[in-house]
C-alpha cells in the first residue's frame, strides 16, 4: 500500500502550482478586504480557508471558496473537527490513539469526532463517485489514487485473483482521501499563521522579506519558477517550521528487533518522536526561542544535524505532501508580502494582527 501512496507523492508540484494560484487570487481579494477594513483579524481562520481550498482543489477538483463561502458546511465541518476535538489537550490525546476513543464517551468529554469524520468522509465519497462517473480526468491526487486502483485490478484479474483484496480498495481509497483532507489542511494553516505572527513580531524581518520579493519578482506574479529564487522566504519558512512544527510527535512501529546505543527495542514496539523539544534543544539550536531565520542560509544549513530538524518527519515514511505544503505557503507568502505588512495588534497574544496595506 505504501508504494503505491509513495508513487502519489511523485506528482509533479508544478502542474498543481496552476490550481493553486486561483486560490491564491481568493486570499489576496480577502487580504484586501481585510487592509481595507482596518481591523485586526485572526490569521489561522484565513489560512484556514486558503489551505482548505488548496488541498480540495489540488487533491479532488472540489471548488469550495471557503473564503467567500465559511457557512459551506464542509467548511463547517472542518472548523468543527478541529476546535471540538483538539482544543482540549486531554481530548486531543483521546482522539488520536484510537484503543482510548471509548473513553471520550464513558469520561462525556465533549467532542464530536465520529459525526464530523462521518460528514467529511461522506463527502469524500460523494467526489468519488462523480469523477467515476463523468469519466472527465483531471491530473490531482484523486485521479492517481483512482488510477493506481484500476491498474491493480486490472493485474489482479490477469492473475485470477479477487480484486482489491490486499490493495488499495474503495474504503483504503476513502481513507486515504480523508487523511490528505485533514493532514493537509489543518497543518499547512497552523504554519502560514505562525509565519505571519512571526513576521509582524519581527518587522526588520519582514522588510528583509519584502525586500527581496520586491527586487527578484519586480512587477511579476509569484508563480512555480519564480518563487524557487526566493531564499529568504525559505529560511523564514524552515525556521518557522523549527519554532512551531504542526506535528509535535512522530510515531512508528518497530518492525525487527533491533538495538540503539545498547538500547534493545523489540519488534512490534511503538515508537514517539517528539519533535518539538527536538527543534527546541539548544545543543542544536543556539537560543532557540528565537525567531532567527539565518540558521537556515546555504553556508548554514549543511552543518544541521539532519535529524535533529524533522518538520515532515524523516526516512522512507517522509510526509508525502511536502512540497505541496511548502509550495502553497510559499506561494501564498511572496504574494501578501510583496503587497501588505503584517502589523501587531492589542490582540497579538492571542494570535490576531492587523494587516494593512
Amino acid at each position: 500500500m505504501f508504494s503505491i501512496l509513495k508513487d502519489l507523492g511523485a506528482i509533479k508540484c508544478q502542474s498543481m502550482s496552476f490550481l493553486i494560484d486561483n486560490v491564491v487570487n481568493h486570499l489576496d481579494d480577502n487580504f484586501a478586504s481585510i487592509a481595507k477594513s482596518g481591523k485586526e483579524s485572526d490569521m489561522k481562520t484565513v489560512f484556514s480557508w486558503y489551505t482548505l481550498d488548496v488541498i480540495l482543489t489540488t487533491a479532488f477538483g472540489v471548488e469550495v471558496n471557503s473564503q467567500k463561502n465559511p457557512d459551506h458546511y464542509l467548511v463547517k465541518s472542518f472548523s468543527e473537527f478541529f476546535e471540538t476535538n483538539f482544543q482540549g489537550t486531554f481530548a486531543s490525546i483521546l482522539v488520536l490513539y484510537r484503543p482510548y476513543w471509548k473513553l471520550l464517551k464513558t469520561l462525556r468529554i465533549p467532542n464530536n469526532y465520529g459525526s464530523t469524520m462521518k460528514r467529511i468522509a461522506a463527502f469524500t465519497k460523494l467526489i468519488v463517485k462523480e469523477r467515476r462517473e463523468s469519466n472527465i480526468r483531471r491530473e490531482d491526487i484523486l485521479q492517481s489514487m483512482l488510477d493506481a486502483q484500476a491498474e491493480e485490478a486490472k493485474q489482479d484479474a490477469n492473475d485470477g485473483k479477487e480484486t482489491h483484496k490486499t490493495g488499495l480498495s474503495d474504503d483504503v481509497l476513502i481513507a486515504q482521501s480523508v487523511l490528505f483532507l485533514l493532514a493537509g489542511h489543518e497543518t499547512t494553516a497552523t504554519t502560514l499563521a505562525f509565519l505571519s505572527y512571526s513576521l509582524a513580531l519581527h518587522p526588520e524581518i519582514q522588510d528583509r522579506l519584502h525586500q527581496e520579493i520586491v527586487s527578484v519578482l519586480g512587477e511579476d506574479i509569484p508563480d512555480y519558477n519564480n518563487i524557487q529564487r526566493l531564499p529568504f522566504l525559505d529560511m523564514c519558512l524552515d525556521e518557522t517550521l523549527r519554532m512551531y512544527p504542526s506535528a509535535i510527535r512522530i510515531q512508528r512501529e518497530v518492525s525487527k528487533n533491533v538495538q540503539v546505543s545498547g538500547w534493545t527495542f523489540p519488534k512490534d514496539t511503538d515508537i514517539s518522536l517528539s519533535v518539538y523539544p527536538l527543534h527546541h534543544d539548544p545543543e542544536y539550536w543556539p537560543e532557540p526561542e528565537k525567531f532567527i531565520p539565518e540558521r537556515f542560509s546555504p553556508e548554514c544549513k549543511d552543518n544541521i544535524h539532519p535529524y535533529a530538524y524533522i518538520p515532515f518527519g524523516a526516512g522512507p515514511r517522509i510526509c508525502l505532501g511536502m512540497k505541496l505544503a511548502r509550495l502553497e505557503s510559499k506561494l501564498a507568502m511572496a504574494r501578501l508580502v510583496k503587497k501588505y505588512e503584517f502589523i501587531k495588534s492589542f490582540k497579538t497574544d492571542k494570535s490576531a494582527f492587523e494587516v494593512v496595506l
